[in-house]
C-alpha cells in the first residue's frame, strides 16, 4: 500500500446567529443545503456537529454548536465559495477555513 498525498481542508461555522445568538436553522435545513451544495459540484465531504463557544466581535461570549466540515482534495475555490455560501446562509461574523497537507491510503 502506497500513501498518496493529499490536501485536507475543514470548514467551521456557528451555528447561531450574530443578531439573535441562537440557532435560526435547524440541523436538518442546514444538510440540506450542504448537500445540495455538494451534490452540485460533485464533492465528497464528511460533517458532524459540535458543542463549541464565541466571542462576537461586541464582547458577547456564548455556548453554540458548531458545523465541521471535512473535505480532501477539494478545489480550493469551492472550498472558499461554500464558506461563503454557509457564512450567508447562517449570518456569521466569522468562520474558519483550516488547508493541511495529509498522506492517506485507501483500503
Amino acid at each position: 500500500m502506497e500513501f498518496l498525498k493529499k490536501t485536507k481542508y475543514e470548514i467551521f461555522i456557528g451555528l447561531n446567529d450574530m443578531q439573535s445568538f441562537k440557532e435560526e436553522l435547524t440541523c436538518d435545513e442546514i444538510m440540506e443545503f450542504v448537500v445540495k451544495f455538494f451534490e452540485r459540484e460533485k464533492v465528497g465531504f464528511s460533517v458532524s456537529f459540535l458543542n463549541g463557544a464565541y466571542q462576537y466581535e461586541n464582547r458577547e461570549f456564548v455556548s453554540e454548536r458548531t458545523l465541521a466540515l471535512n473535505m480532501i482534495d477539494a478545489d480550493e475555490s469551492f472550498v472558499r465559495r461554500v464558506g461563503g455560501a454557509l457564512k450567508m446562509l447562517l449570518n456569521q461574523e466569522n468562520i474558519i477555513i483550516s488547508k493541511s497537507e495529509l498522506e492517506v491510503v485507501y483500503v
